[in-house]
C-alpha cells in the first residue's frame, strides 16, 4: 500500500499543531509518502512494516525533512482479542 499526502497552507500553526507554536502568516507546505505492507503469518499472526518520509518547508524558514520506520506484530488470542506490539525507529 501507498499512502502520499501533499499539504500546503498560508498558517504554518496547522502543520505543528502538537508544539502550540504560533507562526506568522506565510506559506508552507508538507509531503508525506508512506508505502507500507503486511504479511499473515498464518490465520493468526500478522505482520506489518511501513517507512514514512515527511518534508516541511516554511518559508523564509528551515526545511525539514524526517524518516520513521515502523514493525508491528498481532496475534489473535480470541474471537474478540487481539494482542499487537509495535516498534517504531
Amino acid at each position: 500500500m501507498l499512502d502520499v499526502n501533499y499539504f500546503e497552507t498560508n498558517t504554518p500553526t496547522e502543520l505543528v499543531i502538537t508544539t502550540g507554536l504560533q507562526l506568522a502568516r506565510t506559506r508552507a507546505t508538507e509531503l508525506n509518502v508512506t508505502p507500507s505492507a503486511s504479511y499473515q503469518l498464518t490465520p493468526r499472526d500478522l505482520v506489518r512494516g511501513s517507512y514514512t518520509y515527511t518534508h516541511d518547508t516554511i518559508e523564509g524558514g528551515l526545511d525539514n525533512t524526517t524518516h520513521t520506520g515502523r514493525l508491528g506484530y498481532s496475534r489473535q488470542l480470541t474471537p474478540l482479542d487481539t494482542g499487537s506490539i509495535n516498534y517504531r525507529l
